[in-house]
């Protein structure tokens, strides 16, 4: 599930990118957040969940915002 999140994530920030560096984005963006989930885990000594998750994506920002970055 907590995949499923990410993944939906980086596909909400693809949508907003030009398509020739939509693929290579999106798996960065991915790879961002699975490393700040799983650091984030280490740290409160929390399970990597739904919760943790949404958590973790609130705080990397807004789609549009984080697409508008790049």
């Amino acid at each position: 599930m907590t995949k499923d999140l990410i993944s939906l994530y980086a596909s909400e920030v693809g949508h907003q990118l030009p398509s020739k560096n939509r693929a290579d984005i999106e798996a960065e963006i991915t790879s961002a957040l699975q490393d700040m989930l799983e650091e984030r885990s280490r740290q409160t000594g929390r399970e990597i969940d739904e919760n943790l998750t949404l958590e973790v994506l609130q705080e990397y920002g807004d789609p549009s915002k984080v697409a508008a970055s790049y």
